[in-house]
């Protein structure tokens, strides 16, 4: 247990610099990446049971900080019906559902994210594609995929007040909304 804490802090430690906006590497090579690999070759290489699925969580972060997106869904496939932990499994498919989405697989990154609930995910998602028309998009998504969430009321009860006002604004006028 006590390694496994020490991967997994080393492992967000060095995808939180990575991440960082000042973040550039050296000349003389990328100490961050090669360590991020490091990390990602000693999660792979566990081949215990206790922790396989936090292990298999590091090795999900950090394929994907090392944006090695099309071999993390190839792996995340292998291995999938190994996790046995739903919260650490829910946790590696919204990255799985990220590499996806980057390596142009927008609709199944949208599956992986309906499935677990990530709607923020989902928003993002949506607000990408050509024929994104606003709330409207956003409404017709979720009342198909997610129409019990509580998201798609608060998005109706937005979208209801702004045309309400946008329709008094009008009336004033004495022109119409249309």
């Amino acid at each position: 247990v006590k390694r496994y804490l020490q991967l997994a802090r080393a492992c967000e430690k060095l995808r939180k610099e990575r991440d960082s906006k000042w973040y550039y590497p050296t000349r003389k090579g990328d100490v961050v990446l090669a360590s991020l690999e490091d990390v990602l070759e000693e999660a792979l290489a566990y081949k215990g049971t206790k922790l396989k699925d936090r292990y298999a969580l590091q090795a999900a972060r950090a394929m994907f900080s090392l944006q090695r997106y099309r071999e993390m869904i190839e792996w995340w496939s292998s291995i999938q019906d190994d996790i046995t932990d739903e919260s650490i499994s829910r946790s590696i498919q919204g990255y799985v559902a990220g590499a996806m989405f980057r390596t142009g697989n927008e609709d199944k990154a949208m599956e992986y994210y309906t499935s677990i609930g990530d709607l923020s995910s989902i928003v993002f998602c949506l607000k990408q594609q050509k024929d994104y028309a606003g709330d409207r998009t956003l409404l017709e998504y979720f009342t198909i995929h997610c129409p019990d969430d509580p998201y798609v009321l608060s998005i109706l009860q937005d979208y209801v007040t702004r045309l309400e006002a946008y329709g008094d604004f009008h009336k004033e006028r004495g022109t119409t909304a249309a």
